[in-house]
């Protein structure tokens, strides 16, 4: 359930990390607008996987019934807070005016082996 603010602050910091100047580009509230056709999916992915299960019946049923529920409604509750509330405390609380991303243009050891990589197979004979 936590997933869905983790990946929506990522992104809300990615946008305004970029430090291109852009005031369109730093404003929380766009990159969350930005965010939330993937958010829907996902979340309605789930849901939709869920929900069927709290109308089984028999032994089965009164076991899945109760998970499904709780876990359909949860995961609502998860995109609503995500999508609506997530981007105004970002707003609120980071100042992104003078905000940088900090490894912002530092590229990660993974993409520095897999660039070395690349590299020695071009240089192979074949």
């Amino acid at each position: 359930m936590i997933d869905d603010v983790i990946v929506m602050i990522e992104h809300i910091v990615r946008r305004a990390g970029a430090g291109e100047g852009d005031a369109e580009r730093s404003d929380p509230l766009s990159a969350g607008r930005e965010f939330l056709p993937p958010l829907t999916g996902s979340s309605l992915a789930t849901v939709i996987v869920f929900a069927p299960l709290a109308f089984l019946t028999g032994v089965s049923g009164a076991f899945f019934a109760a998970l499904s529920i709780t876990m359909a409604s949860a995961l609502v509750i998860s995109y609503l807070l995500t999508a609506f509330v997530v981007p105004i405390l970002a707003d609120t609380i980071i100042d992104f005016r003078r905000w940088r991303d900090p490894t912002a243009g530092r590229e990660g050891r993974l993409e520095h082996g897999t660039d070395g990589c690349s590299q020695r197979s071009r240089r192979v004979p074949g």
